[in-house]
């Protein structure tokens, strides 16, 4: 199972850069350019020990996702595609964003009292804003990983479609890496090309 999410997580990210080419090319903008897919930064495996150390064990998905892609942000606009109030983007927040939540938990006096992202008291690692806050809307819970987590490839707490992570990064990418485009059947964007460049047609 690890060996299999290490090859998917190698592949994806061969795949994410066509993507996001392509996006550009078609005129969109992202709203952090240098942020839609910078690349794992050198600091990650000390980031990840660190990670570690303050919530356990993270579970493989994320882990081979922090370590092998990095992180992803395809927030944005295209003046000319319309017909999907909220396209859902995908985003996956680098390492840090874990670290900094982290670093706020364990300092919590009484984790199950206190702690607002879980009602278990449960650690719970970011991993995008939900849909509505994508597009500058206020919307609700991120979504989200527990850590410590056994489960080599858990589900991504908080998003519709409750999915593991690596199923969720590929249901993201058969919508072109807009997920709400599934549920907006009268939508002008190009689905056809954004699929292809990100290898899911």
């Amino acid at each position: 199972m690890s060996q299999d999410i290490t090859t998917y997580m190698q592949a994806l990210a061969s795949r994410l850069p066509g993507l996001v080419t392509c996006l550009r090319d078609l005129g969109y903008g992202f709203h952090r350019p240098n942020d839609a897919l910078p690349g794992p930064s050198g600091r990650v495996p000390q980031q990840i020990k660190q990670l570690q150390g303050l919530v356990g064990a993270i579970p493989v998905s994320l882990l081979e996702f922090y370590r092998i892609v990095g992180s992803v942000d395809l927030t944005g606009s295209h003046p000319e595609w319309a017909g999907c109030e909220y396209p859902d983007p995908l985003v996956v927040e680098p390492i840090d964003s874990a670290i900094e939540e982290a670093l706020a938990y364990v300092e919590l006096q009484d984790p199950k009292a206190e702690y607002s992202a879980s009602q278990s008291g449960i650690f719970r690692a970011p991993v995008a804003p939900d849909a509505l806050h994508k597009a500058n809307v206020s919307g609700g819970m991120w979504y989200d990983i527990e850590i410590p987590n056994a489960v080599a490839d858990p589900i991504v707490l908080e998003e519709p479609h409750a999915l593991p992570f690596t199923r969720y990064l590929e249901f993201s990418l058969s919508c072109g890496g807009f997920p709400g485009l599934a549920n907006a059947p009268g939508h002008s964007w190009p689905l056809a090309t954004l699929r292809r460049a990100a290898g899911a047609a």
